[in-house]
């Protein structure tokens, strides 16, 4: 009986820590994607000034 006990509180602390390490990795992918879009919408611009400049 005390195994299951000890079983269970390890599952429940490594069911914590999985929860935290998915919500640190969708932060980072959130990051991730707006520096992704930041720079499209600079090299949008940058190629719309080229284009007037021909």
């Amino acid at each position: 009986m005390t195994l299951w006990i000890i079983i269970s509180i390890i599952l429940a602390i490594n069911s914590m820590w999985m929860l935290k390490l998915n919500k640190d990795l969708i932060e980072r992918n959130e990051e991730l994607i707006a520096m992704i879009v930041i720079k499209d919408m600079q090299n949008e611009e940058d190629e719309e000034c080229t284009h007037h400049q021909k």
